[in-house]
Order: C-alpha cells, then sequence, then structure tokens
C-alpha cells in the first residue's frame, strides 16, 4: 500500500493542477469553439482577421464561453466562475504554461483531426500545412512583439501601458509598434483593439497586471512570453 501512496499522490495533484482549470466538459467546449472559429476565419475571412489564422482574441473568446456556458447554471453563476477562473490563472501563471503543455497536444490534435474531418464530408476547402504554417507565423508575430515591448526602459513601458485607452490617447505607443514594423499604420491604434493583433495580447496583459499589485507590466510580458513559447512547442513542426 506504500508503494501505491506516492504514485496515487501524483496522479491527484497533476488532476488537481489541470482539473482546476477545465473539467473534460469545458475542454471538449473549448475545441468546439475554436474548431467553429477557424472555420469561421476560413471560409469568411474579414478585414478584422487574418485569412486561415486563429487570433488570439479568438481564443480569449472562446475560451470564456467554454469556462461559463459548459452547464447550465445562472447568469450569477457563470460570472463568478468565470471570475474565480482568471483570478486562479493570474495567481499562479505556471497553471497556464503547465495546461498548454499537458492538454495543447491533443488540442492541436483534435483541431486538426475536426477541420480535416469537415473538408472531407462536404465543400469546406482546409490545407493542413497552410493552416499550421500561418498559426504558427501568427504565433511568431507575437513573440517579436513582446520581445520588442520587453526593449523598452520601463518609464516608457509603464507609460504606454497605463495610456493606452484609446487611439489618441495610444498615439505615441502605436508609433513606436509601426517604427518596429510590428502594425502598418499607427492611426488606426491597433494596440487598444482586443479582438485582434496585436491589440489583443496588449490589453490582456494590460487587464493582467492592473489586476494584480504584485505584477509590473513587464511581468506580465514576461509570462506572456513564456505562454507564446509553451504554445510554439506543441505546434506541428
Amino acid at each position: 500500500m506504500k508503494h501505491l501512496l506516492l504514485p496515487l499522490c501524483t496522479i491527484v495533484v497533476a488532476f488537481t493542477t489541470i482539473g482546476g482549470l477545465y473539467t473534460n466538459n469545458q475542454l471538449e467546449a473549448l475545441i468546439d469553439g475554436l474548431v467553429f472559429q477557424a472555420k469561421l476565419n476560413i471560409e469568411y475571412p474579414t478585414r478584422n482577421t487574418s485569412p486561415w489564422v486563429l487570433e488570439l482574441g479568438d481564443v480569449i473568446s472562446r475560451n470564456g464561453d467554454a469556462i461559463v456556458r459548459t452547464d447550465w447554471v445562472s447568469s450569477e453563476v457563470n460570472s463568478g466562475r468565470f471570475e474565480a477562473w482568471k483570478t486562479q490563472v493570474i495567481a499562479n501563471p505556471s497553471l497556464g504554461t503547465t495546461a498548454i503543455a499537458t492538454l495543447g497536444p491533443n488540442l492541436v490534435r483534435q483541431i486538426n483531426s475536426r477541420l480535416s474531418y469537415e473538408a472531407a464530408s462536404s465543400d469546406f476547402q482546409f490545407d493542413e500545412r497552410i493552416f499550421w504554417n500561418r498559426q504558427k507565423g501568427h504565433v511568431s508575430r507575437y513573440k517579436s512583439l513582446v520581445q520588442n515591448v520587453l526593449t523598452l526602459e520601463d518609464s516608457d513601458l509603464n507609460y504606454f501601458m497605463s495610456t493606452n485607452t484609446s487611439k489618441a490617447s495610444s498615439f505615441e505607443f502605436n508609433q513606436f509598434l509601426e517604427s518596429r514594423g510590428l502594425v502598418s499604420s499607427s492611426l488606426e491604434g491597433p494596440s487598444v483593439q482586443y479582438w485582434r493583433y496585436p491589440g489583443d495580447l496588449i490589453q490582456l496583459v494590460k487587464r493582467t497586471a492592473e489586476k494584480r499589485d504584485d505584477m509590473s507590466y513587464r511581468r506580465g510580458f514576461e509570462v506572456a512570453l513564456s505562454y507564446i513559447e509553451a504554445v510554439e512547442a506543441i505546434l506541428p513542426a
């Protein structure tokens, strides 16, 4: 019995760590949502999306849906559930990288499998190589964004992030992004567009850092970089 105790404890701890972020139903709902969004972006690309690409904003939106809409409960319970989920991840960012490393490979395979099935059983056009190459390229864009932002002095980084609330107030920040070749126009205010690159990542870091008294904007981008590198590690070669 003693020989079984350590392995059993290990299994319980692992289950608690990952299960604390997603139930099986929530993970299934997340996959369903991401597949639906990817199919939508492929079939109906708009000026707000990069063709064949899942934006971080898409993932954030579908993740929220998966957390709160899996079970039939009241809106108050759903709201509290999602706030508790976000608080848990913000308090311990390593939970996120652990979840990516542990759940990510199967999630990627399921997205690929389901999109391939859609293509095989209908007139939906899907090319695995194009999809994953563009996904990897887009993840690289986020990585370059973070690496460039981290070259800023703390005074500039803190100023840019704290004033990143409108096209006008963040114009200087957007000029910096344009000067580094990260965006095509500073006039569009890309840093405040939370639904698409680069605003989706920048606004996520801003919200996260401002929810924690002990997290600076710089630390927020450093955590974002660790997430990006974790995602890079699970994408198909």
